[in-house]
């Protein structure tokens, strides 16, 4: 008897926010849906050396630099094209996002990537910025220097 009353106030309760991060709580409040969390997506598609992966959407133009290059604007499709030959010629050690700002109308995470290149480590800052797209954030800046 004392198990099915416990089950029953389980059940009947609302899910607590305060299993949520305040983060979250702010996102729901503010939209009442959850959305996907970019910046989630693009740190792990560059740790695995996937930032091509089609979950991880690109703006119709992006600012693209990548190491030596002067950032340039490309077209979505040309920059998820560039990324992934990079991520192909060089072997990923690490990278997670050190800053992430998701408070600005344009936010913006960074990090140190850190990859093998001819046998030998290298490593470099790296800078992602987006924008809404529609539902979206999609990637308008994406910077390796």
């Amino acid at each position: 008897m004392r198990l099915l009353l416990l089950l029953a106030l389980i059940i009947s309760e609302p899910a607590k926010p305060a299993s949520l991060s305040p983060e979250c709580i702010h996102i729901i409040q503010q939209t009442d849906t959850i959305h996907v969390d970019e910046f989630a997506l693009i740190e792990r598609g560059i740790a695995e050396g996937s930032i091509a992966s089609q979950e991880i959407l690109f703006g119709a133009t992006v600012t693209l630099r990548v190491l030596s290059d002067d950032p340039g604007r490309v077209s979505g499709s040309q920059a998820r094209s560039i990324l992934a030959g990079f991520f192909r010629m060089h072997t990923i050690v690490s990278f997670s996002f050190t800053k992430i700002d998701r408070r600005s109308d344009r936010p913006f995470a960074t990090g140190r990537l850190v990859w093998i290149e001819r046998g030998m480590r290298r490593s470099a800052q790296l800078f992602v910025a987006l924008q809404r797209h529609a539902e979206r954030m999609t990637i308008s800046h994406f910077n390796v220097y």
